[in-house]
């Protein structure tokens, strides 16, 4: 697929120096090819190029989302982007070079984007999970995952939750733990990895249903189900609250209440290039990067 690019927004932690840095230098690249360009408004007061700075969420009509940061910057802009259909071209500037979902490193960057105008891309659409609550509230989409946990603060005092979770009306977990992770491929190295949960390849069509730190020695085996699955999770006691990608949903989640995840309808769409590392041989460089091998 081919996209016509002349309205380019972009993004990056306004704290990061090396990255306004990369943005202020960019921004006089794209427009001398002619591109319409606009900043995340953080960024744009950063780097002092105020007249270009937009709110992300306003922007419905962009033709190329660009995100120069690791793996957050990405969810981040994803969050945003109120048209699921923009593509984006992620720039590697994780702090530790661990970032999954970043596609090219800085200085490939103005190639990259010459790919780009020239049709030599491919996209790659990355499932989102979303939920219900009580059938009635919609959430917001999530690229990575659902969390749910205990409301109350982190402490000596804090109590485990006691969840029932049904997969296609089959009980397939009933028990105290810690949090519940259910994740996409695209999050299978993300949270869930660091529970100890599996890497999946992001083209298979499916969640991972993840216990941490169960009471049960039975429940602490990740559960693989396809997209299509319907996943009902029953709060037992005491409250809890939802995180999405790293950010808490604003509404407390009480004893009986049920949250039904599923699909979203909605994709994240990443520009990828021939030549550049798979998914397989991406993991492992990233894995070993932080490692320190």
């Amino acid at each position: 697929m081919t996209i016509l690019i002349k309205r380019v927004a972009l993004t990056a932690p306004p704290n990061y120096e090396e990255a306004m840095k990369f943005i202020k230098n960019f921004v006089k690249f794209l427009q001398e090819l002619g591109l319409t360009v606009f900043l995340e408004q953080n960024v744009a007061k950063k780097v002092n190029f105020k007249k270009l700075a937009v709110d992300l969420k306003e922007l419905d009509d962009l033709d190329l989302l660009i995100v120069a940061g690791g793996d957050g910057s990405i969810l981040y802009a994803c969050s945003q982007l109120i048209n699921s259909l923009i593509p984006i071209l992620a720039i590697d500037f994780s702090r530790k070079k661990v970032g999954f979902m970043t596609e090219i490193k800085p200085e490939e960057a103005k190639d990259a984007v010459n790919q780009i105008l020239g049709g030599n891309y491919t996209l790659e659409l990355r499932d989102k999970i979303t939920a219900k609550l009580n059938e009635e509230l919609r959430l917001p989409d999530a690229l990575n995952e659902i969390v749910i946990t205990s409301s109350k603060p982190l402490g000596v005092a804090t109590p485990m939750l006691n969840l029932k979770v049904h997969i296609d009306n089959t009980l397939v977990v009933d028990t105290y733990l810690d949090a519940l992770i259910a994740s996409t491929t695209t999050g299978s190295t993300a949270h869930s990895l660091s529970a100890g949960g599996p890497i999946i390849t992001p083209s298979l069509n499916a969640f991972i249903i993840k216990c941490v730190n169960p009471l049960e020695l039975s429940y602490r085996v990740p559960v693989v189900v396809p997209t299509s699955s319907k996943i009902q999770v029953t709060i037992k006691e005491p409250s809890a609250q939802i995180v999405m990608d790293g950010h808490s949903f604003d509404k407390e989640i009480h004893p009986g209440d049920v949250l039904t995840i599923f699909k979203s309808e909605n994709t994240a769409r990443f520009i990828r290039f021939k030549g550049i590392t798979d998914f397989y041989d991406r993991v492992f460089k990233k894995l070993t990067v932080s490692r320190g091998l």
